[in-house]
C-alpha cells in the first residue's frame, strides 16, 4: 500500500492539533474528555515525520552525531508522563545518552512544552560524558512540580545553547535538592549565546554540584534574569561554587533573589531596609570562582550574604554592578565579595548591605581604574572595604553613605588613591 496525494489541506487540522497542545482525550457525547491512564505518542506515516521522543530514540541509537529539527512554529508538548524519574526515555522527560553530538534545532520559532507535572524537559547522560547536546532556536516551558534537580535541564555532559529561551518553569515546594532551571551534576561547560534563562521559581537560573573540578558557564549577548529560590540553591542567578569559572560578555545577570518578592529598585533609603530584606540564599547573582564580566550588566539582584557577585578573582570591565542588595547575614557586600578584585571602565553604584560594606569587599588586593563607585550604602563602608591593598587610579567615589566609612575602610592601610575623586561622604570618607 502507498500512500497518494491528497487533495484536501492538513493545515485546518494541524491548527486544530496546535491549539489543543498536540493532545486531546475521548470524545464522549459531543464533547472531549480527559482520560484517566496516560497519553501516547501518535504519528504521521504519510509524511515521514516521528514525535520528538521517537527522534531522541533514534539519536540515542545512532553511530555518529544526529540533528533533530523540530516543526517550525509548533509547540512539540511532551505529554507522556509516567511516574517517577525514568531515564530510558520512555516518558517523562527526554533522555538523552547518545555518545555523539546530538543537536534539537527549533530555527527559532519552535518550542518544547512539558506538560507533565514533576518532569524536567531533558535529562542529559552522554555515554562516555563528553558528548555535546547543542540546541538551537527553541524555547522550553512549562515543566512544574519538578523534585529532581534541573528544572529544565539536567546534564553531566557540555550544553551549547543558541537562541534559546528557557522560561517559566518550577521547582516543588517539596524539593529537598538544590534546584536551577538547567543543572550539572558533575564538571562540565554550559554556554549561551543569544540566549535567556528567565523566572524560574523556586530554582536558580544555571547552578552546577559544587564538588570536583568545577563547571565553566560562558555567556554571550545572553541573559540570566528574574529567577528566584526559596534557599535551596546558593545563587539564585548562577551558582557554580569557587573552582568554577564564570565568563560575561555583553550579557546580563538580573533580578535574581532568594525570595518571590523583587528587588526594589528604588534608592536605598536606611541600613533598616536592607537589613529586613527577605532573601535566604547566601548569593543573589553570581557565585562563581574566577567571574569575569566584559560589557555586562549585574543589576537589582538580592542575596543574604552578596547581592551581586561572590568569587575568588572577580574582573570587571567595561560593565555596570548596580542595585543588587544583601542583608549582610555573613561576610559579604552589596556588590561583589571576594578575594581579589580588578575593576576598569566600569560603574558600581547603588548596591546595598545592611551590615557589611554596599560595594567592594577583598580579603586580598582591590585594584580600580578608570571607575565610578557611586551612591553604594552599607554599614562597615559604603564603597569599598579592602583588608590587604587597595589601589585606584582616575576613579570617582562618591555619595556613598555608611556610619563609620562612607567611602573607604582601608584595614591594612594600605590606600594608594591617584588621580581620584572622594567626595559626598554621609560620615568620614575614609578610615
Amino acid at each position: 500500500m502507498e500512500y497518494g496525494p491528497a487533495p484536501e489541506d492538513a493545515a485546518p487540522a494541524r491548527l486544530w492539533l496546535e491549539r489543543h497542545r498536540g493532545r486531546f482525550g475521548h470524545f464522549i457525547a459531543g464533547r472531549f474528555v480527559e482520560g484517566e491512564g496516560p497519553h501516547f505518542d501518535c504519528r504521521n506515516p504519510a509524511d515521514g515525520q516521528t514525535t520528538l521522543r521517537e527522534a531522541v530514540d533514534i539519536a540515542n541509537a545512532a553511530a555518529g552525531p544526529t540533528e533533530i529539527v523540530l516543526l517550525p512554529f509548533t509547540d512539540h508538548v511532551l505529554s507522556v508522563c509516567g511516574t517517577g524519574e525514568d531515564d530510558t526515555n520512555v516518558a517523562g522527560d527526554l533522555d538523552i545518552t547518545s555518545a555523539f553530538d546530538v543537536t534539537i534545532s527549533g530555527g527559532g520559532a519552535a518550542g518544547i512544552e512539558q506538560s507533565c507535572a514533576g518532569h524536567r524537559h531533558l535529562d542529559v547522560d552522554p555515554s562516555g560524558g563528553t558528548a555535546t547536546l547543542h540546541i538551537f532556536g527553541t524555547a522550553l516551558s512549562g515543566a512544574t512540580d519538578v523534585t529532581g534537580q534541573g528544572v529544565s535541564i539536567r546534564t553531566t555532559g557540555p550544553l551549547d545553547l543558541d537562541v534559546v529561551t528557557i522560561r517559566d518553569n518550577s521547582a516543588s515546594t517539596t524539593s529537598a535538592v538544590p534546584q536551577a532551571a538547567i543543572y550539572a551534576t558533575q564538571s562540565t561547560s554550559i554556554e549561551l549565546t543569544t540566549s535567556n534563562v528567565v523566572r524560574t521559581a523556586r530554582g536558580a537560573g544555571i547552578a552546577a554540584d559544587t564538588t570536583g573540578a568545577g563547571t565553566a558557564v560562558h555567556l554571550v549577548a545572553s541573559g540570566v534574569s528574574d529567577n528566584w529560590t526559596d534557599g535551596n540553591a546558593d545563587a539564585a542567578g548562577i551558582a557554580v561554587g569557587l573552582d568554577s569559572e564564570v565568563i560575561l560578555t555583553n550579557s546580563v545577570v538580573f533580578g535574581n533573589r532568594s525570595a518571590a518578592a523583587a528587588i526594589p529598585a528604588d534608592p536605598i533609603t536606611s541600613l533598616d531596609e536592607l537589613l529586613a530584606l527577605d532573601v535566604t540564599s547566601p548569593v543573589g547573582g553570581i557565585d562563581g570562582g574566577d567571574v569575569t564580566l566584559t560589557d555586562s550588566l549585574v543589576a537589582y539582584n538580592g542575596g543574604s550574604a552578596v547581592g551581586g557577585v561572590a568569587g575568588w578573582n572577580v574582573v570587571v570591565t567595561g560593565s555596570d554592578i548596580t542595585g543588587n542588595r544583601t542583608s549582610g547575614d555573613g561576610p559579604g557586600a552589596g556588590a561583589i565579595s571576594s578575594e581579589q578584585v580588578t575593576v576598569t571602565d566600569s560603574t558600581i553604584s547603588g548596591n546595598g548591605s545592611g551590615a557589611t560594606v554596599g560595594g567592594i569587599v577583598a580579603s586580598d588586593d582591590i585594584e580600580i581604574e578608570g571607575s565610578v563607585l557611586a551612591d553604594n550604602v552599607g554599614a562597615t563602608a559604603g564603597a569599598i572595604d579592602s583588608s590587604l591593598s587597595l589601589s585606584t587610579v582616575h576613579t570617582t567615589i562618591s555619595g556613598n553613605r555608611a556610619p563609620l566609612a562612607a567611602a573607604i575602610a582601608a584595614r591594612s592601610g594600605q590606600a594608594n588613591l591617584e588621580a581620584t575623586t572622594v567626595a559626598a561622604c554621609s560620615a568620614p570618607c575614609q578610615t
